[in-house]
């Protein structure tokens, strides 16, 4: 069991790879967001940060078990938190239109930016325990980059 769950900490081997497995990790987190685009009542944003949610929650227990499995905080392999964290980043927007073609990669960018640097309370979020630091301080990445976002089209940047 242990191993699986470590395998799935990995997102299916994307966090063993030797270079940047955090990025990986971030880049699987798009499919999994046009995915879940795709379930009932997905056009609703309060439907949209519960599906996000419930995704954050069922990451803790995994990522909680990796941490334990190598005896390591935050190992650089489990990049499931990265993952699921894209659609905390996206909650603001369906994926329809042009408008992909500016906003995936600024999203990608801002995110990578905030869970590199983790500015407050980032940084302090990511000390909690038992594998809520190591999902958490991606999901308030997550809202960081949707603000962002949303501050950037609030003032007129195109194609958002």
């Amino acid at each position: 069991m242990t191993r699986l769950t470590c395998w799935i900490a990995a997102c299916f081997g994307l966090g063993y790879l030797p270079k940047a497995p955090g990025t990986w990790g971030t880049l699987l987190g798009y499919p999994i967001w046009l995915g879940l685009s795709l379930l009932p009542y997905q056009d609703l944003l309060p439907a949209r940060l519960l599906t996000a949610g419930l995704l954050a929650l069922i990451a803790v227990p995994i990522c909680w078990i990796a941490e334990r499995a190598v005896a390591e905080i935050d190992p650089g392999w489990v990049v499931l938190d990265e993952a699921i964290a894209i659609p905390f980043c996206l909650l603001l927007y369906r994926p329809t239109g042009g408008s992909l073609l500016l906003l995936l990669p600024l999203s990608f960018a801002l995110f990578r930016l905030f869970d590199i640097l983790k500015p407050p309370p980032i940084f302090q979020i990511q000390r909690l325990p038992g594998g809520w630091g190591v999902v958490l301080d991606d999901v308030l990445a997550g809202f960081y980059t949707a603000f962002a976002l949303w501050l950037l089209k609030w003032i007129g940047v195109p194609g958002l």
